[in-house]
């Protein structure tokens, strides 16, 4: 049955934390763009890059690194671990292996009857392995060994994520999108969750995150473009969903810590709030300037892991549950945009505001790749400023204020169709 959403009203505060660095960098494969990391129980480092080997591993946090493969010619698509450090791997065809040699050596655990492109496993708190293998969902109980075929209905797009209590929770697709949930072990599947803007535009829910207290969040792409996201989060078990962030970047990512802080990334910036959503803390400092944050990842000890498009990985120098604002950073003035329309087609007009004196600085528009498209000189930097935008590609640009070489803000806005 389909449960009823409640809207709360909601603060952003996007506080700049400039004190002190919260981030450096780690070493890594040189010339890559890193799409994911994690790691297993025996603390060994992997990623997913854009590189000729798509996975990589590191015994010493990134100092150095080796290619993870199935064998000299078989790439592996997705990679998975168990709190044992036995690693799962599926390659391309839907094929599982299994490995207890941190990858060196594998063996087949499983091979689908009908291969799709939509092949993934989850691995319950009890070791349990849930393969799906659109539209069915394979379940053992012994590592691989046996499986039996749970459901020939279980359609979710994405991995299975595991409430604390043992119930299941996935995103379904058959004439539209919903967060479906499991109290039977996958065999049977119930909506409670259905997009609020569906049928205005074509939603997609594109990730559940499941919290160590057992709050649920679920991210959806909205618009017909699919660029900005929203963020609900339910708190009894999938009863009802609130509204906890708005149009944020398509490359949005939300994860938690065992403290329940959360932190979500929007393209460039990564966010951090201890209130459960209703304050929000800026601690990009100590990345690289422009980043394109391509995931999120908090390991055992709570240190963050950010994978970057452009760069190598970077890790938060204290661990996510000692990252606290100084009174200093709290109290800061901030810089800010009004950006109007906004997606613009014609003309795009903004206006700073801020009660921080304002230097020599001047604006500019970047591209996701960081590419200067217009720098734009005033010298009165609080009036409307008016940029012809009716000749430039569609997509998503980047307004920024920059003093001396440093770029003190940066908004997000669209050029349409």
């Amino acid at each position: 049955m389909k449960k009823s959403l409640i809207l709360l009203p909601l603060i952003f505060l996007p506080f700049s934390l400039t004190a002190q660095n919260y981030f450096a960098p780690l070493g890594g494969p040189i010339g890559v763009s890193v799409h994911s990391s994690y790691k297993d129980a025996n603390g060994m480092l992997y990623i997913k890059t854009n590189s000729t080997i798509k996975h990589q591993k590191s015994f010493d946090d990134g100092g150095t690194w080796m290619p993870v493969m199935i064998n000299d010619s078989t790439q592996i698509e997705r990679l998975y671990s168990d709190e044992m450090s036995n690693l799962y791997a599926i390659d391309n065809s839907g094929v599982l292996f299994k490995s207890d040699e941190n990858g060196s050596v594998w063996d087949t655990l499983f091979v689908p009857g009908f291969p799709s492109n939509i092949n993934t496993l989850s691995i319950s708190p009890s070791g349990n392995l849930y393969y799906h293998s659109y539209p069915d969902l394979y379940l053992s109980t012994n590592k691989g060994i046996l499986w039996s075929l749970e459901s020939t209905q279980a359609k979710a797009l994405y991995e299975i994520e595991f409430h604390p209590n043992g119930d299941m929770y996935a995103i379904f697709l058959s004439n539209k999108t919903y967060i479906a949930k499991s109290v039977t072990g996958g065999v049977t599947w119930e909506e409670v969750f259905e997009s609020p803007i569906s049928p205005f535009s074509f939603p997609q829910f594109a990730a559940i995150h499941i919290s160590k207290n057992g709050d649920i969040y679920v991210q959806e792409h909205n618009g017909d473009i699919g660029i900005f996201s929203d963020f609900y989060v339910s708190d009894n078990n999938g009863e009802t969903f609130n509204a906890l962030i708005s149009d944020k970047s398509y490359n949005a990512f939300l994860i938690t810590n065992v403290a329940d802080d959360i932190f979500y990334s929007d393209w460039d910036k990564i966010f951090m709030s201890k209130d459960k959503g209703q304050t929000w803390t800026n601690i990009s400092s100590g990345l690289p300037s422009f980043p394109r944050i391509n995931h999120i990842y908090i390991d055992n000890d709570q240190y963050i892991y950010l994978s970057l498009q452009n760069d190598v990985l970077y890790k938060s120098v204290v661990p996510s549950t000692q990252i606290t604002p100084t009174d200093e950073a709290k109290n800061e003035n901030v810089f800010s945009f009004d950006i109007y329309p906004n997606p613009a087609n014609v003309l795009l007009k903004f206006q700073m505001r801020s009660d921080l004196p304002v230097n020599k600085g001047g604006f500019r528009v970047v591209d996701v790749n960081g590419k200067v498209i217009r720098a734009i000189k005033s010298v009165m930097p609080k009036e409307t400023h008016i940029v012809p935008v009716h000749d430039w590609a569609a997509g998503v640009y980047f307004l920024q204020y920059v003093e001396n070489s440093q770029v003190l803000i940066s908004e997000r806005f669209m050029v349409g169709q």
